[in-house]
């Protein structure tokens, strides 16, 4: 990764076999979006629920616990979240405000207030 102009660049992750699949990328946002566009966005959002929920259900049947937790970049995924809670035995489901990648500096307060510097764990976040 480098930085342009205050913006993350990223390096090139698509090979010859997904443009010959899906066709050549997008070179900038500002480029018009075209159906093959939204076409595999919905066939990837579509993949990921099934995968995840496949696996939610799977979690479920190993540990019997009615509540879940979920963290990660695809824990902001609310569509799948919504489907997680209607679709699957979990009763419950908490998504923390911060479940990115952003997280770690939350954690890491966390980590400081209570190991570090020794204080109770008192705080409950039940809400962003």
């Amino acid at each position: 990764m480098t930085w342009a102009r205050g913006v993350p660049e990223l390096s090139q992750f698509r090979g010859p076999g997904m443009v010959k699949a899906f066709g050549p990328a997008r070179t900038s946002g500002e480029e018009p979006l075209e159906d093959r566009h939204r076409n595999i966005a919905a066939s990837l959002q579509r993949r990921l629920e099934e995968v995840e929920l496949d696996m939610l259900r799977e979690l479920h049947r190993q540990i019997g616990i009615d509540d879940l937790c979920l963290s990660g970049g695809v824990a902001l995924n609310c569509v799948v979240n919504g489907k997680a809670l209607r679709e699957t035995p979990f009763k419950r489901i908490y998504v923390p405000p911060a479940a990115s990648d952003a997280g770690t500096s939350l954690g890491a307060a966390f980590h400081v207030h209570n190991q570090v510097l020794g204080n109770r764990r008192d705080c409950v976040m039940d809400h962003a």
